[in-house]
């Protein structure tokens, strides 16, 4: 039986993820791991529509400031591969 495999590891739980947030670099695979009293999902919402806005209008600027960003990977070229406990598989 084949397990199911995936390109990322979360930061926070350190479960094997195929899409979630990235923050300063760190992949997180949910809004339990990624939100807090800090950063809050309100924030990130209210951020995002803001570069959307900004976009809309043709300034992509917003853009290259983002350290914190929801994303999908595949395992294409990814170095390293996961099962769902975040456990380093071989290919």
């Amino acid at each position: 039986m084949s397990q199911k495999l995936y390109p990322r590891k979360c930061y926070a739980c350190g479960k094997g993820m195929n899409e979630g947030y990235v923050y300063y670099g760190d992949a997180l695979c949910s809004d339990e791991c990624a939100f807090g009293e800090t950063y809050t999902k309100a924030r990130f919402e209210a951020e995002w529509e803001y570069i959307n806005k900004e976009s809309d209008k043709g300034n992509d600027a917003p853009f290259d400031n983002m350290e914190f960003y929801w994303t999908e990977w595949d395992d294409q070229g990814s170095e390293c591969i996961y099962n769902a406990k975040g456990e380093e598989v071989e290919r």
